[in-house]
């Protein structure tokens, strides 16, 4: 599971290292700071590893002791109730009296010195999904497969999914690092989610087992997987400077704070 949030989140520690990729004549671009905030909340989990840091001038050597906050002021509300987040180490915070649910809405409240950051999420409730099957296409001499699913979302959510290699005895072998997309709901109510391709030796083999891991999203992470193309794999993969990022994060702030869950499906 942290090696997807890996490359989920991977993109918020780019914007601090930004000044190592400007041209020297970028130094006298102002320094506007921000708040940088990044985190998921899951459902049947406590609220830990909110990153709450900032953002660092251009022409600034990268130090994670300015970076990080340690004594930021952030609360999650919940049903009109204020839940404290504990800084823990750098620059992560938690609360562990706060069980998130299914459902229901979550807003995080941050500040910094002058700066104030809000944002609010939705955890997603899983839909009806069909059994995931294989699938092949092909391209000239090539042939490509991946796992399918229909989907009728249960609300508003997005999904995506990643193909895992198991075991016999049900220990994961190998496992996709990237989504092929995120899906959203058509105009019938429906959606399909489909993995990336699966290399070719992993098809019809007898030791081992392809399943689906399924992820689902608030509605709000679409948007900024679109701006991003994190399925694509380049040096261009968490955004050139001044492409327009749809964070959620509003006022003095840039991130994600969103609400997701995941769950492995047998084909």
């Amino acid at each position: 599971m942290m090696k997807i949030l890996k490359y989920i989140f991977c993109f918020i520690p780019l914007i601090l290292f930004y000044s190592c990729e400007q041209p020297s004549e970028e130094a006298d671009i102002p320094y506007v700071p921000k708040l940088v905030i990044r985190g998921m909340i899951s459902a049947g989990s406590s609220v830990k590893d909110i990153y709450i840091g900032r953002t660092m001038p251009v022409s600034v050597e990268i130090d994670p002791a300015f970076t990080d906050l340690t004594d930021a002021v952030a609360f999650i509300v919940y049903k009109n109730q204020f839940y404290p987040l504990t800084h823990t180490h750098n620059g992560l915070y938690e609360n562990d009296t706060l069980a998130i649910r299914k459902g229901d809405t979550y807003t995080l409240l941050a500040s910094w010195q002058n700066l104030s950051a809000n944002a609010e999420t939705t955890i997603p409730v899983l839909g009806n999904v069909s059994p995931f099957t294989m699938q092949s296409q092909t391209s000239g001499n090539t042939q490509t497969h991946f796992l399918q699913s229909k989907i009728t979302p249960h609300a508003d959510e997005v999904y995506a999914a990643t193909w895992v290699l198991l075991y016999l005895n049900g220990s994961v072998a190998d496992e996709s690092k990237v989504f092929s997309t995120v899906s959203e709901k058509d105009e019938s109510g429906n959606l399909v989610c489909t993995t990336s391709a699966i290399p070719s030796n992993y098809v019809n083999q007898t030791n081992t087992k392809l399943i689906a891991r399924l992820y689902f999203f608030d509605h709000q992470y679409l948007d900024f997987y679109k701006s991003q193309n994190l399925n694509q794999v380049s040096d261009a993969i968490f955004g050139q400077v001044g492409s327009q990022v749809n964070w959620n994060i509003k006022g003095d702030g840039i991130g994600m704070f969103i609400g997701r869950a995941d769950t492995l499906l047998s084909n």
